[in-house]
């Protein structure tokens, strides 16, 4: 009976040893706290410059419309169903963009932008209604402007890298001129000639940024609004936007 109890005895001195020395153990590291959410919401603001593109394609157009000084229809029947042929120019040129955006988190966002595209140069020629004999030829430019409002997804890498996406609409000014007028007749003006359109596009646009600190990053971004019509010689022309730029964003943290 002694033998029984002197076994009962150690085995609850072994385990109240095993149990103190647990505690002890388990005193010894600090105490694991839980996570802590990070907040990334907040205002940011940001700006970006580089190439970019009006694309003016090559096309032609019987009796188009063109407009004086003072924004009136030039017409002159003895004149009418001559066909204009738009050739190709140089389109490219500089282009650049300022937003303004709100985090939501660390990968939504919505973003308000304005752009302008420098001058896209475009020639044209003249001939009669058989479109075959050469009448002359002149000279043009577009330039267009824009306001957008962007939905904004990025995907945050640990090393301060992170790629993103946006899309959305742009309302589009684009202003055809028409210059340096040949034809000494109408319906084509002699000086210049102005219209001007305006209409809400489709707008995308994808990048690569990178985080320097808490507030500053840098990115390069590509961007594509998808015009309604590429003819400078339409009185409806949008044309398609591009723009391929580098810019620099300060978050408001």
């Amino acid at each position: 009976m002694k033998t029984r109890n002197v076994r009962l005895f150690a085995a609850g001195v072994v385990a109240t040893t095993s149990v103190l020395t647990s505690v002890a153990a388990f005193a010894a590291y600090p105490t694991i706290e839980e996570p802590v959410a990070v907040d990334h919401s907040g205002f940011y603001v940001g700006g970006e410059v580089g190439w970019g593109r009006q694309d003016a394609n090559s096309g032609s157009r019987q009796e188009p419309t063109f407009f004086d000084s003072t924004g009136a229809v030039v017409v002159n029947p003895l004149t009418a169903g001559n066909w204009v042929r738009l050739r190709g120019g140089s389109d490219d040129g500089w282009a650049g963009r300022i937003n303004i955006g709100y985090n939501i988190n660390q990968f939504f966002a919505v973003e308000l932008g304005g752009g302008a595209w420098s001058d896209a140069d475009y020639k044209w020629r003249a001939y009669d209604p058989t479109n075959t004999v050469f009448l002359g030829n002149g000279t043009g430019d577009v330039n267009s402007y824009m306001v957008d409002l962007l939905a904004k997804v990025t995907y945050p890498f640990e090393n301060g890298f992170k790629v993103f996406a946006k899309g959305g609409g742009a309302y589009v000014w684009s202003n055809t001129d028409i210059k340096r007028t040949l034809i000494p007749f109408a319906p084509f003006v002699r000086t210049k000639a102005d219209s001007s359109e305006s209409e809400v596009r489709p707008e995308a646009a994808a990048g690569i940024g990178y985080n320097i600190d808490d507030n500053w990053s840098v990115s390069a971004q590509y961007t594509y609004i998808w015009g309604n019509n590429n003819n400078p010689l339409r009185g409806d022309n949008i044309p398609d936007l591009q723009m391929a730029t580098v810019g620099v964003q300060y978050d408001v943290v």
